[in-house]
């Protein structure tokens, strides 16, 4: 009897392991979000097991770029912002879906061919450290990121491994051009006087606030911050008066992948309410989805915050990319 019953337990596992899915994604959020979203894709979706490879934007857009090249592609999903997401769709290496609750999004943020959906709108603010600034020398605007007392003080991320510094940089270049000095060039310009520390990506950005070793981050996405804010650490965030620029953070499904129901299931929980107001919870991120409720990470709602969207042209980024380091110099 007990051999029958291990049997017939043997049979329900190995039948259960044959239909388990997983999902590989490819991301540029940080690992401990990526943690977060497992966790909770995983309890909404019993049985599937989401696996993933985290990099900071240009660096995971040089590695999909290349697996997909040379057909040794791993990734089933992967979330980027919008201007590469258009780059890896022109190539043919995404893969057109639609979920149902897409109707309950802003339709200003939709994709036009139905490929990638809009996940969040990230916007970048100023981060300090409470212990090496007061609230009252805290920058107000992005032009106080450029006064001299912040010489040796303030961290980048370098744009030629993250790419999400390409929104405020194109922000501060080209769209507050208009209004003259300090915008325009001129600011990266005073910007590079002040030996800023320049790291890979946001993550390294954040601990660098955190610890102190920098007083404050030129430029943070919201959601990298929210964590760091949630647990206790001596961070605030500074809106700037000019706004807080943004782009667009999408998903989409890859061309060919090996686990596609599973891509399938992480596309639809990404455009769901539950993964709309997950994201809107846990990291301050700007919900597409209309139903979605939202704070950020200092208790802040829309109506108290301006965002501004940034549109980056490929060429735009790499020409970005060559000045600013000029001025690094």
């Amino acid at each position: 009897m007990k051999l029958k019953s291990l049997i017939l337990t043997a049979a329900i596992f190995a039948a259960t392991s044959a239909h388990a899915e997983e999902i590989v994604v490819y991301s540029n959020w940080a690992r401990e979000a990526m943690d977060q979203l497992k966790q909770d894709f995983e309890s909404a979706n019993p049985g599937t097991t989401m696996t993933y490879y985290r990099a900071a934007g240009a660096e995971l857009s040089t590695q999909f770029l290349s697996e997909q090249q040379l057909g040794t592609g791993k990734a089933d999903y992967i979330i980027s912002d919008v201007d590469f997401l258009e780059i890896f769709k022109e190539r043919g290496y995404l893969k057109a879906s639609a979920p149902a609750e897409l109707s309950r999004f802003n339709p200003d943020a939709l994709d036009g061919d139905g490929v990638w959906v809009p996940i969040d709108f990230a916007p970048y603010v100023i981060v300090y450290n409470t212990k090496a600034v007061s609230e009252a020398d805290a920058p107000k605007a992005w032009t106080d990121i450029t006064d001299p007392k912040w010489t040796g003080k303030i961290g980048l991320a370098d744009p030629r491994t993250s790419a999400g510094i390409q929104i405020p940089l194109t922000f501060w270049t080209r769209d507050l051009a208009a209004q003259g000095s300090p915008y325009g060039w001129p600011f990266v310009e005073a910007l590079g006087k002040l030996r800023p520390t320049l790291v890979s990506g946001h993550r390294q950005l954040v601990d660098l606030v955190v610890t102190g070793e920098v007083a404050i981050a030129g430029q943070m996405p919201l959601s990298f911050i929210a964590a760091a804010i949630e647990k206790g650490e001596p961070v605030k965030i500074a809106w700037p008066a000019e706004g807080s620029p943004a782009t667009i953070n999408g998903g989409a499904i890859v061309e060919g992948a090996q686990h596609p129901e599973g891509a399938q299931k992480m596309h639809d929980y990404l455009a769901s309410l539950r993964g709309q107001q997950f994201l809107s919870d846990h990291w301050g991120s700007l919900p597409s989805h209309k139903d979605a409720k939202f704070e950020t990470p200092d208790g802040k709602t829309l109506a108290d915050i301006t965002i501004k969207r940034v549109l980056i042209p490929q060429d735009l980024r790499t020409s970005n990319t060559k000045t600013f380091l000029e001025y690094m110099q």
